[in-house]
């Protein structure tokens, strides 16, 4: 994400030129994968000190996104989202560049099925959270939302192992490259 670029539509441009799409979907056998990028970035100079230059927030557009897959989805099947900004974490549950502010409404659109699960990473860390009412989700079975730590554990930091190469332990303990 290039946090300089002068307007948030065009924060992304490498990754689209480079990667691909923000958003996409997919399914394998009986399960729909949807991808969803939940970075909203600000537009430069206009967020206090302190601040990352981001919130998580899926955008009305992405959300969109996600009813019309889920019309062509059989209510039975598995549905799996991925984000990078968790729904919610332990870290910090109230800080906006940690958590997803809109994860409400998402968990409103998936509360219509009975097999859905997601997962995060962003904070380094391994969770497990189970989303009940009060984030949102009306459903009689909890949301297992996932967050992952990365494979660069703590951000390829810490003393060096005997060959040179960081330890990394995220900062939940768990060591690089596992979760």
């Amino acid at each position: 994400m290039n946090l300089d670029a002068g307007d948030p539509r065009l924060a992304f441009e490498t990754w689209r030129r480079e990667i691909g799409p923000l958003h996409y979907a997919f399914q394998y056998g009986e399960a729909t994968f949807i991808i969803l990028n939940n970075v909203d970035p600000f537009v430069r100079g206009h967020h206090r000190g302190g601040e990352r230059g981001y919130v998580g927030r899926i955008g009305d557009a992405r959300l969109h996104f996600v009813r019309n897959v889920l019309r062509h989805v059989p209510r039975e099947h598995l549905v799996v989202v991925s984000m990078h900004i968790p729904l919610v974490t332990y870290e910090d549950p109230t800080h906006p560049s940690d958590n997803t502010t809109n994860a409400a409404i998402l968990l409103e659109i998936l509360s219509r099925r009975p097999n859905t699960v997601s997962f995060s990473g962003h904070s380094h860390t391994t969770e497990h959270h189970y989303l009940r009412p009060a984030r949102g989700l009306h459903a009689a079975r909890p949301h297992h939302h996932h967050v992952l730590t990365a494979a660069c554990g703590s951000w390829w930091s810490g003393p060096a192992d005997t060959v040179g190469v960081p330890q990394s332990v995220s900062r939940d303990g768990t060591p690089r490259g596992q979760e």
